[in-house]
């Protein structure tokens, strides 16, 4: 029945004719139904077909998934299902096909990795399972092992040691354990980066502040070789008892005065006037002012070590 123009499904009633068009399907050893225009599914029926030893369903329109029933035909020495538009995994079941010899099944739409169990069938010597959506690892018989390119080509995935130079599995089969690799890689890096800038720019700051610290004490320092009254007397003799000579500016609650040290340093002084009326808005103002002096922190302003009044 090969190379004609059958159209339609392949009836399941196959086989129910007389022995003299078509033996019983119980005793059908050949079948050929190549290059017809057939389409649907292949009818599972096929699989109590026990005797047969050829069948050739290639170049029709044959759809839908492999039926795992055809691991009943047991004596099947060849099996061409190719240029078809099967779809699906290659069913497990066909592992236990121990008497295939030649399998094709090229030029359809098969995805998914080929069963474990192919590797049981020794008695495979040839395999086509080219241009279809086929992935990863070959078994390891002789007959995907020494395979031609041309049989396993047009498959986005497929893997293995074979003459065919496919890339090694441990190599291909990996891409999602690289990426996780990478990422992690990529995250140590950049923490590993931020770590030693944060190191480095809080170095820095304990430098800058240490800086400040040596400015500031080498002031104090010498402003704290004086008891209050050597102070005081210091004081009066540099402004000359606060002249406003050396007065360079004034608020609300008293002057400021720069004063030349006999040490050679050069500090400024605020005298506060503490003008007590009974208003206590005042007295709390004056209060403030005196404790925002204390608490300034800055490079360029050294820190107040004593508000005594005068």
């Amino acid at each position: 029945m090969a190379g004609n123009n059958l159209t339609g499904s392949i009836p399941p009633e196959i086989g129910n004719a007389t022995q003299i068009h078509i033996v019983y399907r119980q005793n059908l050893e050949y079948l050929d139904l190549s290059t017809n225009k057939f389409n649907e599914s292949i009818p599972s029926i096929l699989g109590d077909s026990f005797k047969l030893h050829y069948l050739n369903l290639s170049n029709n329109k044959l759809a839908q998934s492999i039926p795992f029933k055809l691991k009943k035909l047991v004596q099947l020495n060849y099996m061409d299902l190719s240029h078809n538009s099967l779809e699906g995994k290659i069913p497990l079941e066909l592992g236990s096909m121990q008497s295939l010899v030649t399998l094709d099944l090229s030029h359809n739409n098969l995805s998914g990795s080929i069963p474990s169990s192919f590797e049981e069938m020794h008695g495979l010597s040839y395999v086509d399972i080219s241009y279809n959506h086929l992935e990863g690892s070959l078994p390891n018989i002789n007959a995907f092992r020494e395979a031609p390119p041309e049989r396993l080509k047009g498959n986005k995935g497929l893997c293995g040691k074979v003459e065919a130079l496919l890339p090694p599995c441990n190599a291909h089969g990996s891409k999602k354990d690289h990426k996780v690799i990478f990422s992690v890689a990529v995250f140590v890096r950049l923490s590993t980066l931020f770590t030693i800038v944060f190191v480095i720019m809080q170095r820095k700051k304990k430098h800058q502040d240490t800086k400040q610290n040596h400015m500031h004490g080498e002031i104090s320092f010498s402003i704290l070789n004086f008891d209050g009254k050597s102070m005081y007397k210091e004081i009066i003799r540099a402004t000359e008892d606060f002249d406003s000579t050396y007065c360079i500016g004034k608020g609300g609650h008293g002057s400021i005065y720069r004063v030349n040290l006999s040490s050679g340093d050069v500090v400024v002084v605020k005298r506060l006037h503490l003008l007590w009326d009974g208003n206590t808005e005042f007295q709390k103002g004056f209060l403030n002012e005196v404790r925002a002096l204390t608490e300034i922190r800055h490079q360029n302003i050294v820190k107040e070590v004593a508000w005594p009044q005068f």
